[in-house]
Protein backbone atom coordinates (compact mmCIF):
# COMPACT_ATOMS: atom_id res chain seq x y z
CA UNK A 1 0.00 0.00 0.00
CA UNK A 2 1.46 3.52 -0.96
CA UNK A 3 0.77 6.96 1.30
CA UNK A 4 0.48 9.73 -0.01
CA UNK A 5 1.82 13.00 2.11
CA UNK A 6 1.29 16.52 2.07
CA UNK A 7 2.89 18.52 4.55
CA UNK A 8 2.40 22.35 5.24
CA UNK A 9 3.04 25.59 6.91
CA UNK A 10 -0.22 27.80 7.18
CA UNK A 11 -0.65 31.37 8.60
CA UNK A 12 -3.99 30.50 10.33
CA UNK A 13 -4.93 29.09 13.45
CA UNK A 14 -5.28 25.29 14.04
CA UNK A 15 -9.20 25.86 14.76
CA UNK A 16 -9.63 27.56 11.38
CA UNK A 17 -8.00 24.25 9.84
CA UNK A 18 -9.83 21.84 12.14
CA UNK A 19 -12.95 23.65 11.03
CA UNK A 20 -12.17 23.33 7.31
CA UNK A 21 -12.55 19.68 7.68
CA UNK A 22 -15.68 19.13 10.38
CA UNK A 23 -18.30 21.32 9.14
CA UNK A 24 -20.08 21.55 5.80
CA UNK A 25 -19.95 25.74 5.30
CA UNK A 26 -16.05 25.02 6.28
CA UNK A 27 -15.86 22.19 3.35
CA UNK A 28 -17.73 24.39 0.63
CA UNK A 29 -15.06 27.31 1.13
CA UNK A 30 -11.98 25.69 -0.16
CA UNK A 31 -12.92 22.04 -1.37
CA UNK A 32 -16.33 20.94 -3.04
CA UNK A 33 -19.63 22.48 -3.78
CA UNK A 34 -21.80 20.72 -1.31
CA UNK A 35 -21.37 18.80 2.25
CA UNK A 36 -23.14 16.90 4.68
CA UNK A 37 -21.35 15.57 7.74
CA UNK A 38 -21.82 14.75 11.04
CA UNK A 39 -18.79 14.87 13.22
CA UNK A 40 -18.32 12.27 15.95
CA UNK A 41 -16.90 9.25 15.57
CA UNK A 42 -17.84 7.00 13.12
CA UNK A 43 -20.77 10.18 11.46
CA UNK A 44 -20.55 10.06 8.33
CA UNK A 45 -20.05 12.67 5.27
CA UNK A 46 -20.71 13.13 2.04
CA UNK A 47 -18.58 15.45 -0.15
CA UNK A 48 -19.95 16.72 -3.82
CA UNK A 49 -17.62 18.39 -6.38
CA UNK A 50 -19.79 20.63 -9.85
CA UNK A 51 -18.11 18.25 -11.93
CA UNK A 52 -20.08 15.15 -10.13
CA UNK A 53 -17.27 13.60 -8.33
CA UNK A 54 -18.39 12.82 -5.15
CA UNK A 55 -16.44 11.02 -1.60
CA UNK A 56 -18.17 9.39 1.26
CA UNK A 57 -16.55 7.95 4.62
CA UNK A 58 -17.07 8.08 8.23
CA UNK A 59 -14.79 10.09 10.69
CA UNK A 60 -12.38 7.86 12.79
CA UNK A 61 -10.99 9.52 15.18
CA UNK A 62 -11.42 13.42 16.31
CA UNK A 63 -9.01 15.55 18.67
CA UNK A 64 -9.91 19.07 18.35
CA UNK A 65 -7.72 21.37 16.84
CA UNK A 66 -5.32 18.57 16.95
CA UNK A 67 -5.98 15.47 14.74
CA UNK A 68 -8.95 14.30 12.38
CA UNK A 69 -8.95 10.77 10.43
CA UNK A 70 -11.84 9.72 8.38
CA UNK A 71 -12.20 7.12 6.06
CA UNK A 72 -12.14 8.10 1.77
CA UNK A 73 -14.55 6.17 -0.76
CA UNK A 74 -14.01 8.14 -3.71
CA UNK A 75 -15.96 7.94 -6.41
CA UNK A 76 -13.94 5.72 -9.31
CA UNK A 77 -11.79 4.47 -6.29
CA UNK A 78 -11.15 0.61 -6.10
CA UNK A 79 -11.63 0.60 -2.47
CA UNK A 80 -11.85 2.72 0.52
CA UNK A 81 -9.08 4.69 2.45
CA UNK A 82 -7.84 6.47 5.09
CA UNK A 83 -7.09 10.26 5.52
CA UNK A 84 -5.26 11.04 8.59
CA UNK A 85 -4.73 15.09 9.43
CA UNK A 86 -2.41 16.69 12.24
CA UNK A 87 -2.32 20.15 13.19
CA UNK A 88 0.62 21.98 15.30
CA UNK A 89 -0.13 25.13 15.99
CA UNK A 90 2.61 27.27 16.68
CA UNK A 91 2.17 30.64 17.29
CA UNK A 92 0.15 32.55 14.34
CA UNK A 93 1.54 29.51 11.84
CA UNK A 94 0.15 26.10 12.00
CA UNK A 95 1.78 22.97 10.71
CA UNK A 96 -0.54 20.95 8.53
CA UNK A 97 0.37 17.44 7.62
CA UNK A 98 -2.39 15.43 5.98
CA UNK A 99 -1.45 11.37 5.06
CA UNK A 100 -3.40 9.26 2.34
CA UNK A 101 -2.93 6.25 3.28
CA UNK A 102 -4.15 2.97 2.45
CA UNK A 103 -3.45 3.28 -1.66
CA UNK A 104 -3.29 0.57 -3.61
CA UNK A 105 -0.05 -0.56 -5.96
CA UNK A 106 -1.49 -2.73 -8.23
CA UNK A 107 -2.58 -1.48 -11.57
CA UNK A 108 -6.04 -0.90 -10.97
CA UNK A 109 -4.97 1.97 -8.77
CA UNK A 110 -2.50 3.64 -11.21
CA UNK A 111 -4.89 6.64 -12.44
CA UNK A 112 -6.80 7.07 -9.04
CA UNK A 113 -3.46 7.39 -7.13
CA UNK A 114 -3.07 9.89 -9.92
CA UNK A 115 -6.24 11.76 -9.71
CA UNK A 116 -5.98 11.86 -6.08
CA UNK A 117 -2.68 13.03 -5.97
CA UNK A 118 -3.47 15.82 -8.40
CA UNK A 119 -6.50 16.47 -6.52
CA UNK A 120 -5.09 17.16 -3.11
CA UNK A 121 -2.06 19.59 -4.42
CA UNK A 122 -4.13 21.82 -5.93
CA UNK A 123 -6.94 21.51 -3.25
CA UNK A 124 -4.33 22.11 -1.00
CA UNK A 125 -3.35 24.83 -2.40
CA UNK A 126 -6.35 26.98 -2.54
CA UNK A 127 -6.52 25.75 1.31
CA UNK A 128 -3.42 27.72 1.79
CA UNK A 129 -5.14 30.80 -0.39
CA UNK A 130 -8.50 30.82 1.48
CA UNK A 131 -6.62 30.40 4.97
CA UNK A 132 -4.45 32.94 4.51
CA UNK A 133 -5.68 35.64 2.45
CA UNK A 134 -9.49 34.67 2.22
CA UNK A 135 -8.88 34.47 -2.00
CA UNK A 136 -10.75 31.39 -3.31
CA UNK A 137 -8.85 30.29 -6.28
CA UNK A 138 -12.02 28.61 -7.64
CA UNK A 139 -13.26 32.06 -8.36
CA UNK A 140 -10.28 34.12 -9.08
CA UNK A 141 -9.26 31.86 -11.85
CA UNK A 142 -12.70 30.71 -13.46
CA UNK A 143 -13.19 31.35 -16.64
CA UNK A 144 -16.21 33.13 -18.33
CA UNK A 145 -18.23 33.36 -21.31
CA UNK A 146 -19.19 37.00 -20.36
CA UNK A 147 -22.97 36.38 -20.47
CA UNK A 148 -25.00 38.42 -17.46
CA UNK A 149 -27.57 35.69 -16.38
CA UNK A 150 -28.16 32.16 -17.64
CA UNK A 151 -31.13 30.63 -17.37
CA UNK A 152 -32.64 27.14 -17.82
CA UNK A 153 -35.14 26.23 -20.51
CA UNK A 154 -38.77 25.57 -19.51
CA UNK A 155 -41.42 24.68 -21.96
CA UNK A 156 -43.16 27.84 -21.95
CA UNK A 157 -39.99 30.00 -23.04
CA UNK A 158 -39.35 27.13 -25.82
CA UNK A 159 -42.57 27.79 -27.18
CA UNK A 160 -41.84 31.84 -27.12
CA UNK A 161 -38.29 31.50 -28.14
CA UNK A 162 -39.85 28.76 -31.19
CA UNK A 163 -37.14 26.40 -30.79
CA UNK A 164 -37.94 22.32 -30.61
CA UNK A 165 -35.09 22.28 -27.94
CA UNK A 166 -35.98 20.58 -25.15
CA UNK A 167 -33.19 21.01 -22.65
CA UNK A 168 -30.69 23.77 -22.34
CA UNK A 169 -29.48 27.11 -20.80
CA UNK A 170 -30.88 30.59 -22.06
CA UNK A 171 -27.95 32.73 -22.57
CA UNK A 172 -28.63 36.57 -20.95
CA UNK A 173 -27.28 39.08 -22.06
CA UNK A 174 -23.33 39.06 -23.85
CA UNK A 175 -20.89 41.54 -21.64
CA UNK A 176 -19.03 43.32 -24.33
CA UNK A 177 -15.04 42.38 -24.37
CA UNK A 178 -15.64 38.65 -23.68
CA UNK A 179 -15.76 35.93 -25.73
CA UNK A 180 -19.09 35.24 -26.09
CA UNK A 181 -19.62 38.50 -27.99
CA UNK A 182 -16.71 38.10 -29.75
CA UNK A 183 -18.02 34.56 -30.78
CA UNK A 184 -21.54 36.43 -31.57
CA UNK A 185 -23.36 34.74 -29.35
CA UNK A 186 -26.95 36.75 -28.76
CA UNK A 187 -29.32 37.62 -25.86
CA UNK A 188 -31.96 34.14 -25.60
CA UNK A 189 -29.56 32.12 -27.95
CA UNK A 190 -30.40 28.57 -26.33
CA UNK A 191 -27.08 26.81 -25.61
CA UNK A 192 -27.42 23.09 -25.80
CA UNK A 193 -23.61 21.48 -26.07
CA UNK A 194 -20.31 23.42 -24.43
CA UNK A 195 -17.11 21.78 -25.51
CA UNK A 196 -18.74 18.47 -26.50
CA UNK A 197 -20.64 18.26 -23.42
CA UNK A 198 -24.32 18.62 -23.13
CA UNK A 199 -25.85 21.33 -21.40
CA UNK A 200 -29.45 20.67 -20.15
CA UNK A 201 -28.71 22.66 -16.84
CA UNK A 202 -27.11 24.97 -14.62
CA UNK A 203 -25.10 22.28 -13.04
CA UNK A 204 -23.54 20.90 -15.83
CA UNK A 205 -22.59 24.45 -17.27
CA UNK A 206 -20.55 24.87 -13.83
CA UNK A 207 -19.29 21.69 -13.99
CA UNK A 208 -17.96 21.69 -17.24
CA UNK A 209 -16.80 25.17 -16.88
CA UNK A 210 -14.58 23.85 -13.93
CA UNK A 211 -12.59 22.07 -16.19
CA UNK A 212 -11.26 24.92 -18.04
CA UNK A 213 -8.99 28.26 -17.99
CA UNK A 214 -9.02 31.51 -18.61
CA UNK A 215 -7.60 32.05 -22.79
CA UNK A 216 -8.89 28.52 -23.40
CA UNK A 217 -11.20 28.00 -27.03
CA UNK A 218 -13.87 25.77 -27.11
CA UNK A 219 -16.86 24.72 -29.41
CA UNK A 220 -20.59 25.37 -28.43
CA UNK A 221 -23.66 24.66 -29.89
CA UNK A 222 -26.70 26.91 -29.46
CA UNK A 223 -30.41 27.74 -31.23
CA UNK A 224 -31.76 30.65 -32.20
CA UNK A 225 -35.25 29.98 -32.83
CA UNK A 226 -35.16 26.94 -34.68
CA UNK A 227 -31.81 27.34 -36.24
CA UNK A 228 -29.03 25.59 -35.01
CA UNK A 229 -25.76 27.25 -34.86
CA UNK A 230 -21.78 26.42 -33.91
CA UNK A 231 -19.37 28.64 -32.09
CA UNK A 232 -15.99 28.90 -30.95
CA UNK A 233 -15.56 30.84 -27.81
CA UNK A 234 -12.52 31.81 -26.06
CA UNK A 235 -12.90 32.10 -22.18
CA UNK A 236 -12.32 35.45 -20.52
CA UNK A 237 -10.64 35.66 -17.46
CA UNK A 238 -12.88 36.85 -13.94
CA UNK A 239 -12.75 40.12 -12.86
CA UNK A 240 -12.24 39.46 -9.42
CA UNK A 241 -12.36 43.21 -7.39
CA UNK A 242 -10.99 42.68 -4.04
CA UNK A 243 -13.69 42.34 -1.40
CA UNK A 244 -13.23 44.81 2.00
CA UNK A 245 -12.06 42.56 4.50
CA UNK A 246 -13.66 44.75 7.44
CA UNK A 247 -17.41 44.78 8.38
CA UNK A 248 -16.90 48.91 8.66
CA UNK A 249 -15.60 48.79 5.39
CA UNK A 250 -17.88 46.46 3.84
CA UNK A 251 -21.11 48.09 4.87
CA UNK A 252 -20.00 51.42 3.57
CA UNK A 253 -19.39 49.89 0.49
CA UNK A 254 -22.67 47.98 0.49
CA UNK A 255 -24.21 51.56 1.17
CA UNK A 256 -22.67 53.24 -1.66
CA UNK A 257 -23.64 50.30 -4.49
CA UNK A 258 -27.01 49.95 -3.24
CA UNK A 259 -28.24 53.58 -2.80
CA UNK A 260 -26.78 54.28 -6.39
CA UNK A 261 -28.89 51.23 -7.60
CA UNK A 262 -32.11 52.38 -5.62
CA UNK A 263 -31.82 55.83 -7.26
CA UNK A 264 -31.91 54.34 -10.87
CA UNK A 265 -34.84 51.95 -9.79
CA UNK A 266 -36.87 55.33 -8.96
CA UNK A 267 -35.62 56.87 -12.12
CA UNK A 268 -37.32 53.88 -14.23
CA UNK A 269 -40.82 54.40 -12.77
CA UNK A 270 -40.68 58.31 -12.79
CA UNK A 271 -44.22 58.98 -14.75
CA UNK A 272 -45.40 55.04 -14.89
CA UNK A 273 -48.92 53.80 -13.37
CA UNK A 274 -48.94 50.74 -11.51
CA UNK A 275 -50.92 49.16 -14.37
CA UNK A 276 -47.85 49.42 -17.12
CA UNK A 277 -45.31 48.36 -14.53
CA UNK A 278 -47.84 45.10 -14.55
CA UNK A 279 -47.73 44.29 -17.93
CA UNK A 280 -45.89 41.15 -18.58
CA UNK A 281 -43.52 41.76 -21.78
CA UNK A 282 -44.31 37.89 -23.16
CA UNK A 283 -45.71 35.02 -21.95
CA UNK A 284 -43.50 33.62 -18.89
CA UNK A 285 -41.21 36.73 -18.63
CA UNK A 286 -41.56 39.22 -15.79
CA UNK A 287 -43.31 42.29 -15.43
CA UNK A 288 -41.55 45.59 -14.10
CA UNK A 289 -43.50 45.19 -11.05
CA UNK A 290 -42.76 41.39 -10.13
CA UNK A 291 -38.93 42.58 -10.78
CA UNK A 292 -39.27 45.11 -7.81
CA UNK A 293 -40.89 41.79 -5.80
CA UNK A 294 -37.73 39.50 -6.57
CA UNK A 295 -35.33 41.78 -5.39
CA UNK A 296 -37.14 42.76 -2.22
CA UNK A 297 -37.09 38.79 -2.27
CA UNK A 298 -33.19 38.48 -2.57
CA UNK A 299 -32.77 41.10 0.00
CA UNK A 300 -34.45 39.08 2.73
CA UNK A 301 -32.77 36.13 1.60
CA UNK A 302 -29.34 37.79 1.63
CA UNK A 303 -30.41 38.52 5.51
CA UNK A 304 -30.93 34.47 6.33
CA UNK A 305 -27.17 34.21 3.95
CA UNK A 306 -25.92 36.36 6.98
CA UNK A 307 -27.62 34.28 9.98
CA UNK A 308 -26.64 31.32 8.13
CA UNK A 309 -22.60 32.34 7.77
CA UNK A 310 -22.58 33.33 11.54
CA UNK A 311 -23.81 30.35 12.33
CA UNK A 312 -21.16 28.58 10.70
CA UNK A 313 -24.02 26.57 8.36
CA UNK A 314 -24.40 26.89 4.38
CA UNK A 315 -27.48 29.16 2.59
CA UNK A 316 -29.49 27.90 -0.29
CA UNK A 317 -30.67 30.49 -1.93
CA UNK A 318 -34.40 30.83 -3.03
CA UNK A 319 -35.82 30.11 -6.63
CA UNK A 320 -38.52 33.28 -5.98
CA UNK A 321 -41.19 30.69 -7.22
CA UNK A 322 -43.99 32.16 -8.84
CA UNK A 323 -46.06 32.15 -5.19
CA UNK A 324 -43.55 33.84 -3.60
CA UNK A 325 -43.23 36.74 -5.52
CA UNK A 326 -47.52 36.61 -5.77
CA UNK A 327 -47.59 37.05 -2.42
CA UNK A 328 -45.15 40.03 -2.01
CA UNK A 329 -47.22 41.74 -4.67
CA UNK A 330 -50.46 40.94 -2.49
CA UNK A 331 -49.07 42.42 0.23
CA UNK A 332 -47.92 45.55 -1.39
CA UNK A 333 -49.71 45.79 -4.57
CA UNK A 334 -48.10 49.02 -5.94
CA UNK A 335 -44.76 50.57 -7.12
CA UNK A 336 -44.82 52.45 -4.56
CA UNK A 337 -45.04 50.56 -1.80
CA UNK A 338 -43.02 48.40 -3.23
CA UNK A 339 -40.31 50.79 -3.57
CA UNK A 340 -40.60 51.52 0.06
CA UNK A 341 -40.36 48.03 1.11
CA UNK A 342 -37.16 47.45 -0.70
CA UNK A 343 -35.50 50.55 0.37
CA UNK A 344 -36.50 49.08 4.57
CA UNK A 345 -35.09 46.17 3.94
CA UNK A 346 -32.00 47.64 2.48
CA UNK A 347 -31.58 49.54 5.21
CA UNK A 348 -32.03 46.55 7.71
CA UNK A 349 -29.06 45.03 5.38
CA UNK A 350 -26.74 48.17 6.15
CA UNK A 351 -27.76 47.95 10.24
CA UNK A 352 -27.41 43.95 10.17
CA UNK A 353 -23.66 44.45 8.75
CA UNK A 354 -22.61 46.54 11.12
CA UNK A 355 -23.76 44.00 13.92
CA UNK A 356 -21.43 41.62 12.40
CA UNK A 357 -19.40 40.57 14.94
CA UNK A 358 -15.50 40.50 14.87
CA UNK A 359 -14.70 37.41 15.00
CA UNK A 360 -16.37 36.79 12.34
CA UNK A 361 -14.74 39.23 9.96
CA UNK A 362 -10.88 37.90 11.32
CA UNK A 363 -12.18 34.53 10.08
CA UNK A 364 -10.89 35.12 6.34
CA UNK A 365 -12.15 31.66 4.96
CA UNK A 366 -15.29 32.54 5.82
CA UNK A 367 -15.26 36.63 5.12
CA UNK A 368 -13.83 36.74 2.01
CA UNK A 369 -16.13 34.46 -0.01
CA UNK A 370 -19.14 36.02 2.43
CA UNK A 371 -18.19 39.80 1.15
CA UNK A 372 -17.39 38.24 -2.66
CA UNK A 373 -21.11 36.97 -2.78
CA UNK A 374 -22.90 40.39 -1.29
CA UNK A 375 -20.69 42.63 -3.43
CA UNK A 376 -21.87 40.63 -6.35
CA UNK A 377 -25.06 42.06 -5.35
CA UNK A 378 -24.48 45.34 -7.29
CA UNK A 379 -24.06 43.47 -10.39
CA UNK A 380 -27.00 41.77 -10.22
CA UNK A 381 -29.68 44.89 -9.24
CA UNK A 382 -28.18 47.00 -12.02
CA UNK A 383 -29.27 43.54 -14.42
CA UNK A 384 -32.78 43.53 -13.11
CA UNK A 385 -32.56 47.55 -13.46
CA UNK A 386 -31.72 46.48 -17.27
CA UNK A 387 -35.04 44.07 -17.18
CA UNK A 388 -37.68 46.57 -15.59
CA UNK A 389 -36.59 49.06 -18.35
CA UNK A 390 -37.00 47.23 -21.38
CA UNK A 391 -40.39 45.58 -19.43
CA UNK A 392 -41.47 49.12 -19.26
CA UNK A 393 -40.82 49.56 -23.02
Amino acid sequence: MNTLVFEKTILAPAADLYRAFTTPLGFQEWLVWQAAVMTYPGGPYHLVWANSYYANGEYKELVPNQKISFTWFGKGDPAPTLIEITLHQEGDKTKFKLAHQGIGIDPIWETPRKEIAHGWETSLENLVSVMETGRDLRQVNRPMLGIAGIEELDNVTAKRLGTSVKAGLIIGTPLAGYGAVQAGLLKEDVLVELAGVPMPNYAAFYAEMQKHRAGETISAVAYRGAEKLIFSITLSSSPVPEPPMTSARLTEEIKIQTEKNYLELEKCFEKVSDAEASRNPAPGEWSAREVLAHLIQNERDLHALVQCSLSDKIFEWSDNSPARIAATIAVYPTVAELLAELKRTEEETFVLLEYLPETFSQRKASFWGFSYTIMSFSTHTAGHIEQIQTALK
